[in-house]
């Protein structure tokens, strides 16, 4: 019984559809972004983590998706499928290695973090 009326119910399909689940990851997508702009130490730098944010949970989708492929109920959605379809073409094994190494830069950037 959806609780949220239609608009409600619409909107946890499309969600649902697009991101599988990787929709449950969005909040933690917006704690991250929350704590990183807490320890904001450049202030122009707010458009990058931005886009660090989408990056890391757009990685983390074609993650779910190249890890539970044979699983009906984790996916990643639409847009983890749409990931993982040519990179396993194109890198086979290794596209998993590419996407962590992709959320792992990622997420540096997001907090503003140097190797040392």
């Amino acid at each position: 019984i959806p609780r949220a009326g239609a608009h409600g119910g619409v909107t946890v399909e499309l969600n649902d559809s697009l991101f599988g689940s990787g929709f449950y990851a969005i909040p933690l997508v917006f704690v991250l972004l929350g704590i990183s702009f807490f320890k904001l130490v450049r202030p122009n730098f707010v458009a990058m983590r931005l886009v660090a944010g989408l990056v890391s949970f757009i990685a983390l989708l074609g993650m779910i998706s190249l890890l539970f492929t044979n699983s009906q109920t984790i996916t990643g959605g639409l847009v983890g499928k749409a990931l993982a379809g040519p990179l396993t073409t194109w890198f086979n094994a290794y596209a998993v290695v590419l996407l962590s190494a992709l959320l792992l830069i990622s997420l540096l950037i997001l907090f503003d973090t140097r190797l040392q």
